[in-house]
């Protein structure tokens, strides 16, 4: 993928991706275990949390934090 095209779409094409991922591959398998009934959103959370992690790629955690830095550092004297 070329980050540098239009880094915000191919961000948001990498997020959307991500969550189908993470729909298709945790869920099914969480509501099986405990039953559609029983299952709660903490239950959800636990385990699609590190798998969701795990898929971002660490060029793109870098670049975010980044990012997050860039803003706080300008917007420090709000």
């Amino acid at each position: 993928m070329n980050w540098r095209l239009n880094p915000l779409f191919s961000f948001g094409l990498l997020i959307n991706e991500l969550r189908l991922q993470i729909c298709l591959l945790s869920s099914p398998d969480v509501i099986k275990e405990k039953g559609l009934e029983h299952v709660t959103v903490d239950d959800l959370v636990a385990e699609i949390t590190p798998k969701g992690r795990a898929l971002v790629p660490d060029s793109v955690k870098k670049e975010l934090l980044q990012r997050i830095r860039t803003f706080l550092a300008q917007h420090a004297n709000l």
